[in-house]
């Protein structure tokens, strides 16, 4: 089995789900409103969320800060 802790961001209350994944099921703990069970099965099966960031551009003719992210999904490691 495997578990997994999360932040939900379905609504504002930010509730701290605890997700146990085997045996071909998925557990939802810790949710107060149905779209925290929801988010969480689908952030464990199929994560969508987009890596962002900025990057300080120089040498140009206007030094400013840029937004990037990620354009293809990323590996998952296991140590993150």
């Amino acid at each position: 089995m495997e578990v997994r802790e999360l932040t939900c961001i379905g609504c504002p209350l930010g509730c701290q789900l605890t997700v146990t994944m085997g045996n071909d099921e998925i557990k939802v703990e810790g949710n107060t409103c149905p779209r925290g069970e929801a988010y969480a099965k689908k952030e464990v099966t199929n994560p969508t969320r987009i890596v962002t960031s900025t990057v300080r551009v120089e040498g140009g003719t206007i030094e400013r800060t840029l937004t990037v992210h990620l354009r293809e999904k990323r590996q998952k490691f296991p140590h993150f």
